[in-house]
């Protein structure tokens, strides 16, 4: 919640969130979220990583968004990041 708040109040955009609830409460507020896994992608295609899949293995535990984006590179289907000034 505080981040959502904190957001609101600097106008940040996107939020870095990655709890659910407060992923759905910020987007029921109007505001733009984007994960951990959403940056790491972006990072990718602005070409500030340049092996997406050995990032995510690196991640500790089973998620089904890192096969998913990992998936998008091996295919060359990653897709586009939000801006990031």
């Amino acid at each position: 919640m505080s981040t959502i708040l904190l957001g609101k109040e600097l106008g940040a955009s996107p939020l870095l969130i990655d709890d659910y609830r407060a992923r759905k409460l910020a987007q029921a507020e109007g505001l733009e979220i984007l994960g951990s896994v959403g940056l790491l992608e972006t990072f990718y295609l602005r070409r500030y990583l340049t092996d997406l899949q050995s990032v995510f293995r690196q991640i500790p535990g089973p998620s089904s968004a890192l096969s998913v984006c990992a998936r998008r590179q091996s295919r060359g289907t990653a897709r586009r990041g939000p801006s990031l000034s």
